[in-house]
């Protein structure tokens, strides 16, 4: 179905990082304008927010009535809240900047959405949080507002690369959610065929819809590419736009 880079280089890499599927035998596979664009920006971010929102409906969400999202305009964050959103009896609250406030909401993913200067207005029920931030600072602030009600603390990513480092000391101990790992496991309890119809029929999906929010820009070049690089790092590039660098010139 593909093949494997075995590279020195990239050895240290998890198989799964290291994978190439030919298009021809790939479920998720779609053509069509940008569309193949869009799963190399996508795909990967949606599958963990997909098998996120598994693992917690596993668990029956811990019983709680609303997740809360930290860094709510990340791709990751958004797929995840397309995944949660669906699920009956449960709010899904974003945390993110005033900056990108008005574009979560926009997304209609979120139940609601407050920005992280108003984490005190966040309604003190039942919850799960899901952090893709990183900031352990806010995430500290999070588990103090919610206090008992805070039943499950997932840790994700780190969009916010530059926060300080600290220690959560309030409730739960935040836990790490290990994607390769999880991936394997609903391998092995689903079987391929489930698991390719059930991730490629949540992928296509998430794609296609992508197409109302998601923008698209291409680097062509060495220099475009690491230009592009460098926007990002510094947070210069919007939470609606997608990035594509090719090395070869044009």
């Amino acid at each position: 179905t593909g093949f494997q880079d075995e590279g020195a280089h990239r050895a240290a890499h998890l198989p799964i990082y290291r994978q190439y599927t030919r298009t021809d035998l790939d479920p998720c596979y779609q053509a069509g304008h940008d569309l193949e664009d869009r799963h190399a920006v996508l795909r990967v971010l949606f599958l963990t927010g997909f098998m996120a929102d598994v693992f917690f409906e596993e668990h029956n969400y811990y019983g709680a009535q609303q997740s809360v999202v930290l860094s709510a305009s990340s791709k990751t964050a958004i797929g995840y809240a397309h995944c949660a959103t669906q699920r009956e009896g449960l709010a899904v609250v974003g945390l993110t900047s005033p900056g990108n406030a008005d574009f979560v909401r926009s997304l209609g993913c979120y139940d609601r959405v407050i920005t992280y200067d108003n984490l005190d207005t966040i309604t003190n029920q039942p919850s799960v949080s899901i952090d893709m931030a990183g900031d352990r600072v806010l995430l500290e602030q999070l588990h103090r507002r919610l206090g008992d009600n805070q039943l499950h603390s997932m840790s994700v990513g780190a969009s916010h690369h530059n926060a300080t480092p600290s220690e959560v000391t309030t409730g739960p101990t935040p836990e790490f959610f290990f994607v390769p790992s999880e991936a394997d496991r609903y391998l092995n309890e689903w079987g391929q065929q489930t698991y390719d119809q059930r991730t490629a029929e949540a992928t296509k999906a998430f794609v296609s819809a992508s197409t109302d929010w998601l923008n698209l820009e291409t680097a062509v070049g060495p220099a475009a590419a690491q230009a592009a690089w460098h926007r990002l790092r510094d947070g210069e590039i919007g939470a609606s736009t997608g990035q594509i660098a090719t090395l070869h010139d044009a």
